[in-house]
């Protein structure tokens, strides 16, 4: 009985861990290109072998006349297997999502039937491109964005995985709860990404389902159909979470992805990802004002506060945009961007004095260091000082609490004047 337990567990560990790795795999590749990322799963699962073998003292030897054969196994069937599988069902899938919708305008997404699978290039634009890797056993060059019965059945157990998960779901709804597309707050815009916008600095007009929007309306729509997809799982909302993701016209996102570009050329031309001129016409106060005055906000008090593009602190990039109307905190915490950026990230601080801004310099393992409670040294930046301090009736709690108070004081008008009567 104990080994049957046992069995049940470890064999359930096995189907958790097997299932995860797709979704892990879709995160992973878009920073570790896929052949580098097999080799890294290897290594992981070679030292967890070695390890256990050591403790149950199992014998390594191999023949010599044997490493060719496992060296070319290891490589054709399961290398080159996983590499191809991997990515070659991401597209896949990406490509059928983008030809149900075409309000998403990603078309140039669409590369696998772009593909010369006999010459091993790529056409993009009116350019051949040599791809790095051809070998894509698993795509049908007729129908190249149909899956397979195994892929069909590896992301329907993928799916069952999320849906039954208890933990996931009350994580998503504590986010839908409690968070938004955007939000005001005390004359402050905050929202992840951009507005998107024209080159001219109008903002973009985008179409969904016939219907046009733009500016705020834009963003209103977006956080109404980001729920309907929690709350209706309708399909077409499910394909537009994805769009939010890595739409080039997202709010979310504000640029094009370029992940086979990066995963499968080595021109590195191609990996250029074109993005929303917001993130360049917010440098101009004349924009940002526009924008506020959009969202009902003081455009002379007012500020945009937003992240998604990590600063580059080491090349003079500075977060505070267009002489302290828009603010960038997006200074890359987590330790992947630290190379790029040169530091931990930001903190914006608002206090009654007004705005202040802590750079936080790299340590060598931020998620230690917020365990174990130590200090990470910062440098502290003024972005906005008052001539007086702001009290709580400046504040938006502040005119709520003004108008209850308001509405009581009118309701005893109307009693003292008899206006209305208590009831006997």
């Amino acid at each position: 009985m104990k080994n049957l337990l046992w069995g049940s567990f470890y064999l359930a560990l096995a189907g958790s861990i097997w299932g995860g790795m797709f979704i892990t795999v879709r995160v992973a590749v878009t920073v570790i290109p896929p052949v580098p990322l097999v080799w890294l799963r290897y290594l992981t699962a070679a030292l967890a072998l070695y390890t256990l073998g050591i403790f149950r003292r199992v014998s390594w030897r191999i023949e010599r006349r044997d490493w060719k054969l496992l060296f070319l196994v290891g490589l054709i069937g399961q290398t080159l297997s996983i590499v191809t599988q991997e990515t070659g069902t991401m597209f896949k899938l990406e490509g059928q999502l983008i030809q149900r919708n075409p309000d998403f305008h990603m078309e140039s997404r669409l590369l696998l039937d772009k593909i010369d699978y006999d010459s091993s290039c790529v056409v993009l634009g009116n350019q051949r491109y040599e791809l790095e890797n051809a070998y894509f056993p698993t795509i049908d060059t007729e129908n190249p964005y149909e899956l397979t019965e195994e892929e069909e059945n590896i992301i329907h157990d993928l799916k069952s995985f999320f849906l039954e998960s208890e933990q996931l779901k009350r994580h998503t709804a504590f986010l839908y709860k409690k968070g938004s597309m955007y939000t005001c707050f005390n004359e402050n815009l905050l929202f992840h990404g951009c507005v998107p916008m024209n080159s001219d600095g109008s903002f973009a007009e985008i179409t969904f389902s016939g219907r046009t929007y733009k500016g705020r309306a834009y963003m209103d729509f977006t956080d109404a159909y980001a729920r309907r997809a929690f709350s209706y799982r309708e399909q077409s909302a499910l394909d537009f979470m994805w769009f939010l993701w890595c739409g080039r016209l997202s709010p979310l996102s504000g640029r094009e992805f370029k992940t086979f570009e990066r995963m499968m050329l080595e021109d590195e031309r191609t990996w250029k990802e074109p993005s929303d001129p917001y993130f360049k016409l917010v440098e101009d106060e004349e924009i940002c004002e526009m924008v506020l005055a959009e969202f009902g906000l003081d455009p002379k008090r007012g500020h945009i506060i937003n992240g998604h593009v990590p600063v580059k602190v080491k090349k003079g990039e500075s977060p505070v945009k267009a002489h302290g109307k828009a603010i960038v905190i997006d200074g890359g915490f987590c330790r992947a961007y630290h190379n790029k950026t040169g530091i931990s990230g930001y903190t914006l601080i608002s206090n009654s004095r007004g705005l202040r801004l802590l750079e936080h310099q790299a340590v060598a393992d931020v998620r230690l260091a917020l365990k174990e409670n130590k200090d990470i040294e910062s440098v502290s930046e003024t972005v906005e000082l008052q001539a007086c301090h702001t009290t709580v009736g400046d504040t938006d709690e502040g005119l709520s609490i003004q108008e209850e108070v308001t509405d009581l004081y009118n309701l005893l008008l109307a009693y003292q004047n008899g206006i209305l009567k208590p009831d006997d």
